[in-house]
């Protein structure tokens, strides 16, 4: 119909979606601390996220590069470098179970 409904989490029920911790629900004051930055706005909370994690990884470019396996858990995931300091991130996993969003185990 193209309106949400007020239920619209219910309709969605065990549907599994990735998204970066810092706009999942897992750490909501890591979340309003990125949206009241950015007016509220999720395109740029993201955007926000990204140069938190910019910053962290500046800081810890020796462990980055000289301790194999070295990772951070950043605000759009986990943070990772490889041989060549190429930067890799995975996100986190997450669910919809009875109206609320939880991490996949």
């Amino acid at each position: 119909s193209g309106t949400v409904g007020a239920d619209y989490r219910l309709d969605m029920e065990g549907l599994k979606f990735s998204d970066i911790p810092a706009l999942a629900n897992n750490n909501p004051g890591l979340k309003q601390l990125a949206l009241n930055a950015t007016g509220n706005d999720y395109f740029l909370a993201r955007l926000f996220a990204m140069g938190a994690d910019a910053w962290t990884l500046a800081n810890h470019y020796a462990q980055l590069r000289q301790t194999p396996g070295f990772t951070l858990k950043g605000n759009t995931g986990e943070l990772s470098a490889s041989s060549g300091c190429v930067i890799n991130r995975e996100l986190p996993w997450f669910r919809y179970q009875k109206g609320l969003v939880v991490p996949v185990e």
